[in-house]
């Protein structure tokens, strides 16, 4: 059961243009919802999620520990210890 917190969330989330997911538990595959009717009694709603971005810094001895949000700051975490290079990985969404 949604409470009234996260449906309220997820109605601005919509007005505010971004893209809203749909399911009647207890499937629990979700599907993309145009012009929700907002069923909180048969459906449940979310905020369609979007691709992340990582960037992860290369060492001569392996992969870091970590993860950037932008390059910029891989490189700057760089800046301790010589990198061979910055592996850019982008989440495939379907």
């Amino acid at each position: 059961m949604t409470k009234l917190p996260e449906k309220i969330a997820v109605m601005q989330a919509y007005e505010k243009g971004e893209k809203i997911e749909h399911r009647r538990p207890p499937s629990l595959n979700w599907y993309d919802e145009s012009v929700p009717q907002w069923d909180w009694v048969m459906y449940e709603y979310h905020v369609k999620c979007g691709q992340r971005e990582v960037w992860i810094n290369e060492y001569c001895d392996g992969i870091g520990d970590y993860h950037y949000p932008t390059e910029v700051k891989a490189a700057a975490e760089s800046s301790i210890s010589p990198r061979i290079r910055c592996i850019h990985f982008v989440e495939k969404v379907d």
